[in-house]
């Protein structure tokens, strides 16, 4: 039902197009057009192959069927379920591309590849190091990592012992030249050297947890001023290196609401809204496997019926519409036959006269009632309709009652 008569057979679009309609097919006929494609490719698939159903003869396939079709619709429903889990919006490289923006800026991919222009949106030039060094999403603003490390890390080049002759990061990451405030922008060598002085993370890929832990530590780290926050070495305000304001990186109205704050620092928020995505994508994963070892499992159900039935004998694979019951030799017509008495009453019949010669010449018949028909009809006369007690009928139909033994045609008490 699924091909056109075309050459090449081609499948029908749709269950109405190949006669198929209003029987409950449309739901399926996507999945099933799809499998009708592939035969045509690969009428005989590997996976298919191994199962053995090919193997199976009409009947056996006719035996299968039923559990089958239930397995199908089982796994059909998993299936479903595991299109419809919520994924996240993000891959794997945009989950990359987004991480790299958020710590080397807009275009840098590594250390080597940061520019001042990647790290503040634009080149600080000789705008003050307090100006400069506020996570904002602005340009000439901490809207990176790589900027923050600067501004957090890199000397002052002057001032004297009134400002930061050393790093408060590492002795690596001091810099050559230093950063002098209102006077030089900072050094992009220098930045680059703070940039590799990070730790080196593992070679197993980062997942969400990593990236809220790395974020939690950062916000754990702000300390609340009167109207702001700061992170880094904080003694009054502003963050323009000297020892008597600060070597740090402010954050305007954290005081007041911390939550709005934040959200402003595009490389914290931007962190953020990358772990909450690739959590959404790892719950999935996690699903989707426990989903997929349920079809597993469903398939291994279905190899069991195609191996059952293979092996079903003949007699499982051929069930008559009617069955047929052997006619009991106590039947009426079967009376005639028995030649003694004593064989012909076990047998439910009645020893009748013969002309009144001697016992053993008298004729085996059916018992008055039984095999009879009404004139006229040739219809049969019930065996009971007009007994009046349980013990009577079982005379008349050849049975006894437990307890109870033939007796001449009668029943007696033991």
């Amino acid at each position: 039902m699924f091909y056109t008569n075309d050459t090449p057979k081609k499948v029908h679009n749709t269950a109405e197009a190949a006669g198929q309609g209003k029987k409950g097919y449309e739901e399926y006929w996507e999945d099933w057009k799809k499998a009708a494609e592939q035969l045509l490719t690969a009428p005989k698939t590997p996976r298919l192959e191994a199962t053995g159903i090919s193997k199976l003869t009409p009947a056996q396939r006719k035996l299968a069927h039923g559990d089958i079709a239930k397995l199908a619709g089982k796994a059909r429903e998993i299936k479903k379920q595991i299109d419809g889990l919520e994924k996240g919006k993000i891959d794997s490289a945009t989950a990359t591309a987004k991480l790299k923006a958020a710590v080397y800026g807009a275009g840098a991919s590594t250390p080597a590849s940061t520019t001042l222009v990647s790290a503040f949106g634009a080149d600080p030039d000789n705008t003050d190091r307090d100006t400069v060094c506020q996570a904002e999403s602005g340009n000439q603003k901490v809207k990176t990592v790589a900027a923050a490390l600067a501004c957090l890390c890199m000397k002052a080049s002057g001032g004297g012992t009134a400002n930061w002759q050393t790093s408060t990061c590492t002795k690596k990451a001091d810099g050559s030249t230093g950063w002098d405030s209102g006077s030089s922008a900072p050094n992009i060598g220098d930045m680059k050297t703070a940039l590799k002085a990070c730790p080196k993370r593992r070679k197993a890929a980062a997942r969400s947890a990593d990236l809220t832990a790395a974020v939690d530590g950062v916000l754990s780290s702000i300390e609340a001023g009167d109207t702001d926050g700061y992170i880094g070495h904080f003694v009054t305000a502003g963050c323009n290196g000297s020892k008597g304001n600060g070597i740090c990186v402010k954050i305007t109205g954290y005081t007041a609401n911390p939550t709005a704050a934040i959200a402003k620092v595009p490389w914290i928020h931007n962190i953020q809204e990358l772990a909450t995505e690739l959590n959404k994508r790892e719950v999935a994963a996690q699903e989707a496997h426990r989903l997929n070892q349920m079809l597993k499992l469903e398939a291994e159900a279905a190899n069991a019926i195609i191996a059952e039935a293979k092996e079903a004998p003949d007699m499982a694979l051929s069930i008559p519409a009617t069955s047929t019951v052997a006619k009991d030799e106590a039947a009426p017509q079967n009376c005639t036959k028995h030649k003694n008495n004593e064989t012909c009453v076990q047998k439910g019949c009645r020893w009748e006269e013969k002309g009144g010669k001697s016992d053993t010449e008298r004729t085996c018949k059916p018992k008055k009632g039984e095999g009879e028909t009404n004139s006229g009809t040739g219809e049969s006369t019930s065996k009971c309709t007009s007994l009046d007690t349980e013990d009577k009928c079982q005379v008349v139909q050849g049975k006894t009652h437990p307890g109870k033994k033939y007796v001449c045609g009668w029943i007696e008490e033991k």
